[in-house]
């Protein structure tokens, strides 16, 4: 009995320590580094992923306009082949005017006539035009804003710019350049798309960062929809 008691009383629990403030610190310390690795490797990730997601779209666009472009079925414009941008849409009716009396005016351009003809239909590309007039660095209402001449200088309110075009008779035509935006319905409909792309912004009826055009060469270039001026565009560091 006795050598069974002092077996007992001679057994001890074992210490069960915690860490020390040194070794917290470290760990921290450890975490700290392990976190400051990671982070920007992991947003250099999604930035790139986002980036390349862009370029994909680009490239499919531009195959579906190159596509649109050289099909036998193209729509004819007074003889040449168009693009599938906005004006080929109206045909160039809606947003163009010959009229020489806004020379020179202020007021917005009423883009609701029918009287007049684009000379150019879809048949070129080109830049379309926005300005930030009232200088609060974004976009606020894009179904509102008006269009004005090239020259016009109204700093009320954010403004599409409207551009001169003058044919080899002479005749000048006032044309909205909106007109240059992709109608990504006219791609879709020819089965070169299968849907609007993600990334079109609202001025295709989309949801995404971006307003497709063509430019002069008919190379498909985007403007950020947010703030569509000439220096946003391309890549802004969103997708879609």
């Amino acid at each position: 009995m006795s050598s069974i008691r002092s077996r007992f009383s001679s057994w001890q629990p074992q210490s069960q320590e915690g860490f020390t403030l040194i070794e917290l610190v470290v760990v921290i310390a450890i975490l700290g580094i392990l976190v400051a690795i990671a982070v920007p490797v992991i947003s250099g990730y999604l930035s790139t992923s986002k980036q390349q997601a862009y370029i994909a779209d680009q490239k499919m666009i531009q195959v579906a306009v190159d596509g649109y472009f050289a099909s036998p079925d193209n729509p004819r414009y007074q003889g040449k082949r168009q693009y599938p941008t906005v004006a080929n849409l109206n045909a160039g009716i809606v947003n163009a005017l010959h009229d020489l009396v806004v020379f020179g005016s202020t007021e917005p351009i009423e883009i609701t006539g029918t009287t007049s003809t684009n000379p150019m239909g879809g048949t070129g590309g080109g830049f379309p035009i926005w300005l930030d007039r009232d200088g609060d660095g974004t976009r606020r209402n894009s179904d509102a804003e008006p269009l004005y001449l090239p020259d016009a200088n109204v700093e009320a309110e954010d403004q599409w710019k409207a551009e001169f075009v003058t044919l080899s008779s002479g005749r000048i035509y006032v044309i909205d350049t909106r007109d240059y935006l992709i109608a990504f319905d006219e791609l879709v409909t020819a089965g070169l798309l299968e849907e609007t792309p993600k990334s079109a912004s609202a001025d295709h009826g989309g949801t995404g960062s971006y307003s497709w055009f063509v430019d002069t060469e008919g190379k498909v270039r985007s403007l950020y929809f947010f703030y569509p001026t000439l220096e946003n565009q391309g890549y802004q560091n969103v997708f879609p």
